[in-house]
């Protein structure tokens, strides 16, 4: 649960975490911003502190819809460091060091969310050389976001319970779709007499999940 985090941050010697990356296809993203639909991102948890999360001025409504305090990424102006720098990594590092040090972030710093692995390594070793009183950690096993997820709140069970329901909903309503059409030698057939496909069958779910604003990353079996 999400109120575990000081305690679990506490136990593996963590002064922060910084979750990062997009929300989509991000466990540890999607869980610490509430399943804002933001494109990316980051989350920063400082123990003993609530969350804060931080996004670029377009998703400022999205974010908000997180329950988190919002951070504006344009204050940083990353755009201006990127032109005065002339090398992403060398603009990103400042970046970082520009946030850690507006938001009063030092010591342990733990790392989490996914990222191209190569590009991972080169920013957080850069990070880890350059940013004074800054040691930067990661977890090879359970992370603290995942020790944190293992358990649910009354808040999270209820967004599961809802998720359940929608999905039923979703089930129930492809069923009378499929009873909507004609069957003609053994085959369901569309008003044009054309059998019903597969491939149409998998639009009208896709509608569905649309409407219910469901994702399906994974795909279904139909």
């Amino acid at each position: 649960m999400k109120h575990d985090l000081d305690c679990l941050l506490q136990e593996r010697g963590l002064d922060a975490a910084l979750v990062a990356g997009a929300v989509h296809g991000n466990p540890a993203m999607y869980y610490m911003t509430n399943g804002a639909g933001l494109t990316s991102g980051f989350v920063l948890k400082k123990r003993d502190e609530e969350p804060l999360l931080l996004c670029w001025p377009m998703e400022r409504e999205e974010a908000a819809a997180s329950g988190l305090t919002v951070i504006n990424l344009g204050r940083y102006d990353f755009v201006s460091i990127l032109r005065e720098t002339g090398d992403r990594l060398a603009a990103t590092v400042k970046l970082y060091r520009r946030i850690f040090a507006d938001l009063g972030v030092s010591g342990r710093v733990g790392f989490y969310g996914l990222a191209d692995r190569g590009r991972a390594w080169v920013l957080l070793n850069t990070l880890d050389a350059q940013l004074e009183g800054v040691q930067v950690h990661g977890d090879f096993g359970v992370t603290p976001i995942d020790a944190a997820r293992a358990t649910k709140d009354p808040a999270e069970v209820e967004h599961i319970r809802e998720m359940g329901r929608r999905t039923c909903a979703i089930v129930a309503r492809t069923v009378e779709f499929l009873k909507s059409f004609r069957v003609q030698d053994e085959v369901l057939v569309q008003p044009d007499g054309a059998p019903l496909t597969v491939g149409r069958v998998h639009e009208e779910i896709n509608r569905l999940l649309a409407e219910q604003r469901l994702e399906d990353p994974e795909g279904f079996i139909f």
